[in-house]
C-alpha cells in the first residue's frame, strides 16, 4: 500500500494545484526561514509549547 508523496501534496508546478500554490504564496503571514535553518529539538519544543492547545484537541480525537 502507497502513501502520499507530502512534496508533492505541497509543490505542484500546476498553479491551481497543490497546497503551496493555493494557501501558501501570496500569504501575509508567510515567513520563509534563512537558508542556514536547520530543524533542532529545541526549536520542536518550543514549537510545540507555542500550539499546545492545538496538539491537545488534536490528540483527543
Amino acid at each position: 500500500m502507497g502513501g502520499w508523496d507530502l512534496d508533492v501534496i505541497y509543490k505542484s508546478s500546476i498553479e491551481e494545484l497543490g497546497f503551496e500554490n493555493q494557501y501558501c504564496k501570496g500569504c501575509e503571514h508567510k515567513k520563509p526561514r534563512s537558508d542556514d535553518w536547520r530543524w533542532n529539538s529545541k526549536w520542536q519544543n518550543e514549537e510545540i509549547q507555542k500550539h499546545k492547545d492545538i496538539i491537545t484537541k488534536i490528540d483527543s480525537i
